[in-house]
């Protein structure tokens, strides 16, 4: 018996779940049926072939767009880098911590609207909504450029954070609409991985913008002004190009979509459902995984506010002058997309079912780098540490994003999962320009360095904490073995959390 031809109600008992014993009524046929259960067909088979040519559209169609908007997204994110050695700071009378507070003004825009930015994607189509929010935000990065003050200046800054805090939630539920658990990744490090490629396109633009002396406005302002059109024309690509869900794909057919379907089936998760629950809300709160998603981000992301913003300027410190230090910072761009994707495709071949091992592999990787950077007595042994940062540190964040996309199931429950991460990643981000002294400028920001590794090390500490309960749970539910309901059929497209599907399994 199918989803849609149940006609009653099912009591789905948390005793199943190891943190309560709640009792949830689940309406199959309500509105919180997830989006893909209308395309469940018992007559189709995925064999290999067609497994492998749905893989192969979802790359080409919504993996590579996905990550184009990516590296737009840093390139704005981090145009403040390279326009702090091409007069902004001047231009616009920054003076003590002011331009620290450039880098942490972004982060609070971004940490006030994350819920309600999660829940505006889980209520509204995802793709449309997504679209609609980076054509925006490309908006107020042109607008940057017209700032005249300090404090206008800083508004942008708010308000773009406010905007892209929807970009990275909304690519992890597309990225588990569209992937099997053991492909996400490898995907997510293609997308994240091409912040590099953000790097490079902004530091060249940057460049050549600088050493042109012809330009009717300063080069700083110029250069927010074509981010922004780059920004609003691929909002209105995304808005156009990519489906909300894969039962809206255009570049496939009736049979193709429902095929689809059975390609996510084992996710145990579908596309997901638009209603709010708010007991999942709740038990979002009560799951440790929650609150891991949370510190981890604080502290791998402290190193990441500093460097994200200082990167030119710890170059400057370093002897080279405006120009050198913004071709330098391409090299860590390279450094980190080709790092990143190459990682990606080892991937597939390598622990290809224990994504931690990778995330352990780049957090370990990560101490050494910044332990360079803060300790290493030579100038190329603090750079090799700067630019060693830039592909280690993402496999160990990557590895908690894919986390959650694997193995936080129910829509509203990863939602609140997504939202805690990346508030974290806020908290990490704001407190980490806050590092950087003026007073060290000359003498290399020592405090920074030093609060950048000890981050490190307990980032480590909590991604060894995440792997160790994710084995002992499944160790747990592979000894009781218990089962739904044998009359539930179709079950991974009810929109059951990881707490309430016994037979679900954590990734690890």
């Amino acid at each position: 018996m199918s989803l849609e031809e149940k006609k009653a109600d099912y009591e789905i008992t948390k005793q199943d779940s190891e943190f309560s014993t709640e009792v949830v009524d689940l309406d199959i046929l309500d509105a919180g049926v997830d989006q893909a259960a209308k395309y469940v067909r018992d007559d189709l088979v995925l064999d290999e072939a067609t497994d492998r040519a749905l893989r192969f559209k979802a790359d080409i169609y919504i993996c590579s767009f996905m990550c184009l908007i990516y590296a737009i997204q840093f390139m704005d994110k981090t145009a403040t880098s390279a326009a702090s050695v091409m007069g902004l700071i001047q231009d616009l009378r920054m003076e003590g911590k002011m331009y620290s507070w450039v880098g942490s003004s972004f982060y609070l825009g971004y940490l006030v609207f994350e819920f309600p930015m999660g829940f505006v994607l889980q209520h509204f189509p995802l793709a449309k909504t997504t679209g609609i929010i980076i054509a925006a935000w490309g908006t107020v990065v042109a607008c940057s450029g017209a700032s005249q003050n300090y404090a206008g200046f800083i508004s942008t800054r708010v308000l773009l954070g406010a905007l892209e805090g929807g970009i990275t939630p909304s690519f992890m539920v597309v990225t588990s609409q569209w992937y099997k658990r053991n492909e996400q990744f490898t995907r997510t490090l293609f997308w994240f991985g091409f912040n590099g490629v953000g790097t490079i396109l902004g530091g060249a633009i940057g460049y050549g913008l600088l050493v042109n002396t012809s330009l009717a406005i300063a080069g700083w302002r110029l250069l927010f002004i074509i981010l922004g059109v780059i920004t609003i024309v691929a909002g209105v690509g995304f808005f156009f190009h990519i489906p909300n869900n894969p039962s809206e794909a255009w570049f496939l057919n009736d049979t193709e979509r429902s095929l689809q379907v059975e390609r996510i089936r084992n996710n145990k998760q579908g596309y997901g459902s638009p209603k709010i629950k708010w007991y999942q809300v709740r038990e979002a709160f009560i799951d440790p995984r929650t609150w891991i998603y949370f510190a981890f981000p604080v502290v791998n992301n402290v190193p990441n506010g500093g460097i994200t913003n200082f990167q030119s300027l710890l170059l400057k410190q370093m002897g080279y002058d405006s120009e050198d230090a913004l071709l330098l910072s391409m090299v860590s761009g390279a450094v980190e997309v080709v790092g990143c994707c190459a990682t990606g495709v080892l991937a597939m071949y390598i622990w290809n079912r224990f994504r931690m091992g990778w995330a352990l592999y780049g957090s370990a990787f990560t101490v050494m780098s910044l332990c360079l950077l803060a300790w290493c007595p030579t100038q190329s042994g603090q750079m090799a540490g700067l630019f060693l940062y830039s592909y280690f540190t993402p496999l160990s964040y990557i590895g908690i994003i894919s986390t959650i996309s694997s193995n936080t199931a129910g829509r509203t429950k990863k939602t609140v999962a997504s939202a805690m991460m990346l508030i974290g990643y806020c908290v990490g981000n704001l407190v980490g320009p806050q590092t950087f002294k003026p007073s060290e400028a000359a003498t290399g920001y020592h405090t920074a360095k030093i609060a950048m590794a000890a981050c490190s090390v307990a980032a480590f500490g909590l991604q060894v904490a995440l792997t160790l309960l994710n084995y002992f749970s499944n160790k747990k539910r592979d000894r009781e073995n218990k089962k739904l309901p044998s009359d539930i059929v179709n079950a991974e497209f009810a929109d059951l959390t990881d707490f309430e599907n016994p037979e679900f399994r954590y990734e690890l």
